[in-house]
Formats: C-alpha cells, structure tokens, sequence
C-alpha cells in the first residue's frame, strides 16, 4: 500500500490509509479524510459539542505540523496521528505473518 491510498471501509466511506514508521515499528494510520470535521483530541475531550466546520488550524500542532489544509490531506501529517480523533493506528501488515 503507498502513503495515501485510498479504500473504503466496511461503511462504504472512502478511506486514507497512510503506512509510517511510529516508535520503531510499522503502522498504518487511517481516517475518514474529514478533516474538516476534526478537532484535534485536546479540544475533542475537553469541550463536549462542537459546532460544524472545525477551524482550519485549532492551534494545535506536534512537531511543527498542524491539521492538513485543504481537505482532504494527499497523506497522513504528525498532526493526524498524534492529534485527530478521527483517526486510527494499527500495525501494519508486513509484521504480521
């Protein structure tokens, strides 16, 4: 799979899937490509409702990178995997047997 590939889930909602390299071992980073819905985990836990669209930049940003813009993103960004709630981490295919 390349970085950025699109699929659809289970849901028939389109998919990106990105594989990285997180804490020294392969992962696959997937969403839904709403960014325009995403929060970010600091705002998502502590602020209950939110009102629709999501800022364009929530001010929050992990090493140097903040939320993709435009939506939706080519690729996964450090602020996708460690700061949207939207998205999802699993290993990655090639270290399961």
């Amino acid at each position: 799979m390349s970085n950025g590939e699109s699929s659809r889930d289970d849901k028939n909602t389109p998919m990106i899937r990105t594989e990285i390299i997180f804490m020294a071992q392969p992962v696959v980073v997937t969403c839904d490509g709403k960014c325009d819905e995403a929060w970010g985990i600091n705002w998502h836990e502590g602020r209950g409702a939110k009102v629709k669209p999501a800022p364009e930049d929530p001010g929050t940003y992990e090493g140097g990178q903040a939320k993709p813009y435009p939506w939706p993103p080519a690729r996964h960004n450090k602020w996708c995997v460690r700061e949207c709630e939207r998205s999802t981490m699993s290993p990655s295919s090639t270290t399961q047997g």
